[in-house]
């Protein structure tokens, strides 16, 4: 079995190396094996990535309440186009409105269906559509439909394009602050490398699973060529009943392994990485959940069951 360090792949592993060797630097005190140099350049790179780490959780939190919202709004504005347009055909098939009416809404006189709203943009040109229907049957002297009106399915037209423009907005937030990290990385990279070859440089006279030993404290990252399964399931509680949540993100932050979950839940994740592991997952409009496991690279590790919350 052959065993090599990995330096991190990720924004999240390399934060988690520096906040890890800046840790155990505060903790050795004058027993530190870094040189002034490297702890001035470690202490400094870390006060910048934690902050902009930190901003970008913001912003990713943002945007996804963000997300959620608009996809509520698009919901309704769904719920209302359809409905709206339903109330049109339904009273042209049992007669109480002539066949033209139908052209009125962008609706096939000969075989009269609802508008493809699969997409955003479908969406709103349906609800446009039940609109300007209802303002030129009304010009002509058409009765307006009670329920709903051309005004509530405005209003829901509304709601949505400006839950897209705050959703485009926190997005681009996100991504800047996203932009601010990586500019951040060369140092990061930098400083990463230099820390880890003075660190088993220290402790290069210990044997192989010592001098390993030792330096995982400082962070440093080290992978087999023998790879073992990390297994799980993951779950929901909707109605009071357990679902499996589908295309979750499961990620292994020291190893840069990932992984998404199945209809079922279900995952499964390969890696060859040993050491104390954290593990993040990930789903839309789910809360992220963090695990901290310890990897002896034995063997495969099922870790159970995973309750997430909306």
């Amino acid at each position: 079995m052959a065993i090599s360090r990995r330096l991190p792949n990720s924004n999240l592993g390399r934060y988690t190396a520096l906040r890890s060797a800046l840790q155990q630097h505060n903790n050795a005190g004058g027993n530190s094996v870094l040189t002034n140099t490297t702890a001035a350049r470690l202490a400094a790179i870390e006060q910048l990535y934690n902050s902009g780490m930190k901003a970008t959780t913001v912003a990713s939190a943002q945007s996804g309440d963000a997300s959620n919202l608009k996809n509520l709004a698009q919901q309704s504005c769904r719920l209302y186009a359809s409905h709206g347009l339903q109330t049109i055909m339904m009273a042209v098939q049992r007669g109480e409105m002539p066949l033209a009416t139908l052209l009125l809404y962008n609706l096939d006189e000969n075989s009269p269906a609802l508008p493809n709203m699969t997409t955003e943009q479908n969406v709103l040109t349906a609800a446009q559509y039940f609109i300007n229907g209802e303002q030129t049957r009304a010009a002509a002297g058409g009765v307006p439909l009670p329920m709903p009106t051309a005004v509530q399915v405005q209003t829901r037209v509304d709601n949505f394009i400006k839950a897209q423009d705050i959703q485009n907005t926190a997005q681009v937030s996100l991504k800047d602050r996203q932009g601010e990290v990586d500019k951040l990385n060369p140092e990061a990279d930098g400083v990463i490398k230099k820390v880890w070859d003075e660190v088993e440089t220290f402790y290069n006279e210990k044997d192989d699973d010592t001098r390993r030993a030792f330096c995982r404290v400082w962070g440093v990252v080290y992978i087999s060529d023998v790879r073992i399964s990390l297994s799980g399931v993951l779950l929901t509680i909707v109605n009071g009943a357990a679902e499996g949540v589908e295309n979750a993100l499961i990620t292994l932050v020291q190893g840069g392994e990932f992984a998404n979950s199945t209809t079922n839940g279900l995952y499964e994740l390969k890696t060859g990485f040993t050491g104390e592991a954290t593990i993040t997952i990930e789903a839309p409009g789910m809360q992220t959940i963090t695990l901290q496991k310890t990897i002896d690279g034995k063997g495969d590790m099922n870790l159970g069951e995973t309750t997430m919350v909306p």
